[in-house]
């Protein structure tokens, strides 16, 4: 099996674009939907950035974190579904550096009880990101070929899951809410939604 599915993934994108759906929203109510999606995630990183900036703490997990930093890298820059959402996939990274930030300088605190973690989060954070590329890649990879363009809301709903178990586990490990607010958990439900509606519309 090829590391790339750029082939495939060029082909998948030729024939989307090319298909004529049999009713006008077929394609524009599920970009709607994706787009209305993007916007949260925004949403939902600048809350966390300012929650995590505002308590001294840091939100999201950190594997959900290295995780989501690959997936925008892969899906957006190398997969990339097209420049609208590369401009979307961008802006989120340049969020994603004052999470990173908040991470390693307040995580020591969090992690306090763990001096091996505590004193090497920015090492452990790179690592992280290094097997999350590899994770993506492998996935893009073995998925493109089968379901094309499919891979990136499948992949999206995956971390979204693991963004909100890691997030429970942490909340219930810390004993306190620092760094999360209901805010943010109102913006991830409603993502949950959306996320769903749009792989349902994506359905063949």
């Amino acid at each position: 099996m090829k590391f790339l599915a750029l082939e495939e993934w060029a082909a998948a994108s030729a024939a989307y674009d090319a298909d004529s759906p049999p009713y006008w929203h077929a394609k524009i109510v599920p970009d709607a939907f994706t787009a209305l999606s993007g916007v949260l995630w925004s949403a939902s990183y600048i809350l966390m950035a300012n929650s995590g900036f505002k308590d001294k703490s840091y939100a999201m997990p950190i594997y959900s974190l290295c995780l989501n930093i690959a997936w925008e890298t892969v899906f957006g820059f190398v997969y990339g579904p097209g420049l609208l959402n590369q401009i979307v996939f961008a802006q989120w990274m340049v969020v994603d550096a004052f999470l990173m930030y908040t991470t390693v300088k307040y995580g020591r605190q969090q992690w306090r009880q763990q001096p091996m973690i505590a004193n090497n989060l920015g090492l452990i954070m790179a690592v992280g990101i290094s097997l999350a590329l590899y994770l993506h890649f492998a996935a893009a990879a073995t998925f493109v070929p089968v379901i094309g363009r499919r891979v990136v809301p499948f992949t999206a709903w995956i971390l979204q899951m693991f963004i909100s178990i890691g997030s429970l586990a942490q909340l219930i490990s810390r004993g306190h809410t620092q760094g999360h607010t209901l805010g943010i958990w109102y913006v991830f439900h409603l993502l949950r939604v959306l996320v769903q509606i749009v792989q349902i519309l994506n359905q063949d």
